[in-house]
């Protein structure tokens, strides 16, 4: 078994699909917008196993253990508040095929964002959500081909289009004054 780690930037209650997940190690807080890095632990020997992590968010910290719930920390917003954070996982039913279209919510900026897709087909659409950089990415999944997993670099650092060969563009992500293009470029990282 060989352990390694990943790190996942997104906005509050997102959700994963991690290729032999094993467990989350540490969210850190990057801003007090709802940003957060996760740093993930996964074991690249068991890429064909597939878990969805889901997060919770609660106000109270919930002392009922009973819930499957995994604690992952406390964090505050702009206003002051504090929020408990949690996750749980299960695994993906291996009978799940077809093609899937998974929405992934981000914070693009001039550090690439890594995002693990098994069996990706394309990015359908980006869709921005606020002012600050943040999107939505529809990312369409072929789950008879989930053992090929696919590693995503998608990043907004330039107001000129990139047309490096394997680069794919997006669109434009506007900020207050300027924007920038949106693009990834994806590269297979298993073919089991």
């Amino acid at each position: 078994m060989a352990i390694k780690n990943i790190v996942m930037s997104s906005g509050l209650a997102p959700e994963f699909w991690i290729p032999g997940f094993v467990e989350i190690e540490e969210m850190r807080q990057t801003d007090n917008r709802g940003w957060y890095d996760f740093s993930i632990l996964y074991d690249d020997t068991k890429l064909h196993g597939i878990h969805r992590v889901e997060f919770e968010i609660s106000l109270p910290d919930p002392s009922d253990t009973s819930t499957g719930l995994t604690p992952l920390g406390k964090v505050h917003d702009f206003t002051g508040t504090s929020f408990y954070v949690y996750y749980r996982t299960e695994p993906i039913p291996p009978q799940w095929t077809g093609t899937h279209t998974r929405v992934v919510t981000a914070k693009l900026g001039w550090t690439p964002i890594d995002i693990y897709i098994p069996g990706f087909v394309r990015v359908d659409k980006m869709r921005q959500i606020d002012e600050w950089g943040t999107v939505e990415l529809y990312i369409r999944m072929d789950l008879s081909k989930k053992d090929q997993i696919h590693h995503l670099q998608v990043s907004a650092k330039s107001d000129e289009p990139d047309l490096t060969a394997g680069t794919v563009e997006l669109g434009i992500v506007h900020e207050p004054g300027r924007y920038r293009y949106a693009t990834y470029t994806s590269e297979i990282l298993s073919a089991t």
